[in-house]
């Protein structure tokens, strides 16, 4: 499983510690971590990043994201960027897990309902005990991905719904299943 972990920079500069132990659990865990940036990252030089630099970062970032099933903000210090990458992982249907140190929690973040987003209170001493079930909880809310081949009147049937409807496909399949699930007692019942 892919984690994608990210925090502002410029919180090196009075956590650096609590940065570094984040990183190296979620890769001790054995996810397999898309990114090392926030790691590697010096805050004082890149926030001296030319424009150029800045739109190769946002693009690595993008991509990071996209390439993560679960992505992990640590959002002690305040950061408009940060709204950013959740906003974007929360479109992208990922699992979101935001870490922020106690007495330091970010109120519009905690306005989100979301079951897919977790917000984690953590102390140095706690880190461990409460990331690792988040995580677990975060890749139990990944979607899976499922592939199967239909015929050519099916699929014409299908992209006729998607522009009639302008509805994805996949949306009406999942709607689909989700009505027929709700109708099977036998089914209720197994639950």
């Amino acid at each position: 499983m892919k984690v994608y972990f990210t925090a502002p920079p410029r919180t090196l500069r009075d956590f650096g510690p609590q940065i570094k132990k984040i990183y190296k659990l979620i890769g001790g865990f054995g996810y397999e971590l898309v990114s090392d940036f926030i790691v590697e990252v010096n805050p004082d030089k890149y926030y001296r990043n030319s424009q150029t630099e800045m739109v190769k970062y946002y693009q690595e970032t993008m991509a990071a994201i996209k390439k993560a099933d679960i992505v992990v903000v640590e959002v002690t210090v305040p950061s408009m960027a940060m709204g950013y990458v959740i906003d974007k992982a929360k479109d992208l249907s990922k699992a979101v897990v935001i870490l922020h140190l106690k007495a330091r929690q970010p109120l519009f973040f905690s306005a989100i309902a979301d079951d897919r987003i977790q917000m984690v209170e953590y102390t140095l001493p706690t880190l461990e005990k409460v990331l690792k079930p988040a995580l677990e909880y975060a890749a139990d809310k990944i979607d899976t991905r499922f592939n199967f081949f239909i015929s050519p009147k099916i699929g014409n049937y299908l992209s006729w719904i998607a522009k009639k409807r302008k509805l994805p496909r996949a949306v009406y399949l999942r709607r689909l299943i989700e009505a027929d699930m709700e109708k099977n007692s036998e089914y209720s019942k197994s639950e």
